[in-house]
């Protein structure tokens, strides 16, 4: 590969990763990118094996990758496992168990993402036959300091989002009457997968409240968007829990009261 020809790739790499001007770029379109380039299959991997993202492009598994990538994680095969804990760039590398005269080899190319804590990520690349370029290791290097970038901006955003989640929760509990907390955390405990069908009269009955209580605590939730909510008609109120955070002030507040009827 030719100079100008590595910088016509960086160029590509760079194209195909802020195609979508709508939104910033994905850990998928970051590895996209360098898939495209260097010819490859591309993933984001962690220590203990698990798969973050993964662009295969036109690359098919070889056959330990086909019972593996359905399930996202390399953590089954103890070989793999061993070269995503070296701290340093494997380039090249083959697969431990794999014989130096096997037809078509699988050669990987492993560059760890600086700067991340435990466990930690790399970028993981492997293809069939031919080797890995000095080339594709310096797009590899590069790639993996903008996935790198991506993947702390994703990570901060959570936070940022948990914070948002936890605050809003508290605030729609504060906004609630005595009673209105009573039906909301009897609602609440009975919930499944997020998910509940609530049937408002029964509750009513069963805290001695009327029903407009527990309509009230309802709608005041999914004004704050901790909840959504459907009729069912007569089989009651479809309740999913968007804000996770709800749920722990309910097993939280509950325990301070002495537990829920």
């Amino acid at each position: 590969m030719m100079k100008n020809q590595l910088i016509e790739n960086l160029r590509q790499m760079n194209c195909t990763l802020l195609q979508a001007e709508s939104r910033l770029p994905t850990l998928e379109d970051g590895l996209k990118a360098v898939a495209v380039v260097t010819g490859s299959a591309a993933l984001l991997v962690d220590t203990d094996g698990l798969v973050l993202a993964a662009s295969l492009g036109e690359i098919k598994p070889v056959s330990r990758l086909e019972v593996l990538l359905p399930e996202k994680s390399l953590a089954a095969d103890s070989g793999y496992l061993s070269m995503l804990r070296k701290v340093e760039v494997l380039f090249n590398q083959s697969h431990p168990d794999d014989k130096a005269l096997e037809k078509d080899l699988i050669y990987h190319t492993i560059v760890p993402l600086s700067g991340q804590e435990k466990p930690a990520v790399s970028l993981f690349m492997y293809r069939s036959g031919d080797k890995f370029s000095d080339e594709h290791l310096i797009l590899a290097e590069a790639a993996a300091m903008v996935l790198g970038v991506i993947l702390k901006n994703a990570a901060i955003e959570k936070e940022n989002t948990e914070t948002r989640n936890r605050e809003l929760a508290e605030g729609a509990f504060e906004s609630l009457s005595y009673s209105e907390v009573e039906a909301i955390q009897e609602i609440l405990k009975n919930i499944s997968n997020n998910e509940s069908v609530v049937i408002a009269s029964k509750i009513a009955d069963r805290l001695g409240i009327t029903r407009s209580v527990i309509v009230n605590a309802l709608r005041k939730f999914e004004s704050a968007g901790i909840i959504e909510s459907r009729s069912l008609g007569m089989k009651g109120t479809f309740i999913r829990v968007k804000n996770l955070h709800a749920l722990e002030l309910v097993a939280s507040r509950s325990s301070r009261m002495g537990g829920m009827s």
